[in-house]
């Protein structure tokens, strides 16, 4: 509900994911924090993949 279920980045309200904003593979800690959680379509998530990406 934070996010508006629509995808943060290309907004598209269709295949929505939540995924983590720093990858689960290196902070396996945060996996769960919801600071680290965003609302992602399949194709922007599957295209961020592991990297960190800086918000701007």
């Amino acid at each position: 509900m934070r996010d508006g279920r629509i995808c943060v980045k290309c907004k598209s309200q269709e295949n929505l994911n939540i995924a983590q904003i720093l990858p689960r593979s290196k902070y396996r800690h945060l996996q769960l924090e919801p600071s680290n959680l965003r609302v992602l379509c399949w194709p922007c998530n599957k295209a961020k993949a592991a990297r960190i990406e800086i918000a701007g």
